[in-house]
């Protein structure tokens, strides 16, 4: 049930960007944190779905055998296809494991530098475990240069805020 929500969700970001004449053109890059495989194959479908050419980059948050969750985001997006004719491979996906630290739910360096960076600058919030992850590894990826200066990134948040409780020990204040 929740991928099909991502595949609702780009269709509604493809809806306000089409109502939006000065950001009609789909994005370069969608970055987003991918573990169980829902967030990742519901947007693909919706992704392929809108028709847009965006590279969709699942940053890994748990050291799952890569065979096996590509396998995975296949089989959800299959499923999730059928409606439209819409069929997937396991090289379609991209995943992104250099970003994973010590281990699931392991908040090392990156993790705070990110939460920090991005509360300070834009007062958003993220979740240390999944967002946070994510966004350091998106972070890696723009340091690295990834991505050229031109192109449009799109960081999705996937919520998880809740979380920030059980890890305050391991944020702490900025020493």
């Amino acid at each position: 049930m929740g991928a099909w929500g991502f595949v609702a969700a780009i269709a509604e970001l493809d809806q306000q960007l089409g109502a939006n004449s000065d950001r009609g053109k789909p994005f370069d890059a969608l970055v987003v944190a991918s573990s169980s495989g829902g967030t990742q194959a519901g947007m693909a479908v919706g992704l392929k779905q809108a028709q847009w050419p965006t590279r969709l980059i699942g940053i890994a948050i748990d050291a799952e055998e890569k065979s096996l969750l590509e396998a995975h985001l296949t089989t959800l997006a299959n499923d999730l296809g059928q409606d439209w004719g819409l069929t997937f491979r396991d090289q379609e996906f991209e995943v992104n494991r250099s970003y994973l630290g010590a281990g699931y739910g392991v908040v090392g360096d990156p993790e705070r530098q990110a939460l920090r960076l991005l509360a300070r600058e834009e007062g958003i919030i993220l979740d240390p475990v999944y967002s946070g992850r994510a966004f350091a590894g998106l972070l890696g990826l723009i340091r690295s240069q990834e991505f050229s200066p031109a192109q449009r990134v799109l960081f999705w948040h996937t919520g998880g805020i809740p979380a920030l409780f059980a890890y305050g020990d391991c944020l702490g204040a900025e020493r």
